[in-house]
């Protein structure tokens, strides 16, 4: 365990140190978040949480392809017409119980 220090002072100018100890369950979260151009040039972005960590970039592809090609979200600027980005977001949650 990692311990942080944190030193705040009171309304008597006494300083009070906190000790915050680093621990909980950790786990990773990522998110897809894929980027189009719509039928109007304007970008649109999808963002797909809980995807699998080992996505590669021919899926992300793939199932932007698929996305266009079904023709199943339109927005308010036009359907989904182009591709202009994807990433894959790596987020570590740490979460910690407050009974």
């Amino acid at each position: 365990m990692v311990a942080y220090s944190v030193s705040t002072p009171t309304t008597l100018g006494v300083g009070v140190s906190l000790n915050l100890l680093k621990g909980g369950e950790s786990h990773m979260e990522y998110t897809l978040s894929m980027t189009f151009l719509t039928a109007l040039g304007i970008k649109s972005t999808l963002s797909i949480s809980g995807v699998k960590a080992s996505i590669t970039e021919d899926e992300a592809n793939a199932l932007m392809d698929l996305i266009i090609a079904k023709n199943i979200f339109i927005t308010t600027t036009g359907a989904l017409a182009k591709k202009e980005s994807s990433q894959l977001t790596e987020k570590k949650v740490t979460k910690y119980s407050v009974a």
